[in-house]
């Protein structure tokens, strides 16, 4: 097999890898957004605030996760294809 057919072989496996990883930080960010928002709709007057404040730490936190896969994603597309 031409190496050129090699390469492209593991680059689209690579960047497949990439777009895997990328997706489980999403369905775990899904997940902890759907927690977020149960915290907040099962807190009582006395809870809410810090009810509140508990979920949007858990949102952050997601955002954060899943900008930096996204980041780590769009590098890791970037390296194969180059390597393609």
């Amino acid at each position: 097999m031409p190496d050129r057919l090699i390469r492209a072989a593991d680059a689209f496996g690579t960047a497949a890898q990439a777009l895997r990883d990328f997706a489980q930080v999403l369905r775990d960010a899904r997940s902890t957004a759907g927690t977020a928002v149960r915290m907040v709709e099962r807190s009582t007057p006395e809870t809410a605030a810090a009810d509140r404040q508990s979920a949007d730490a858990l949102l952050a936190r997601a955002t954060a996760e899943v900008d930096a896969a996204g980041r780590l994603a769009a590098e890791r597309l970037a390296r194969a294809q180059a390597d393609a």
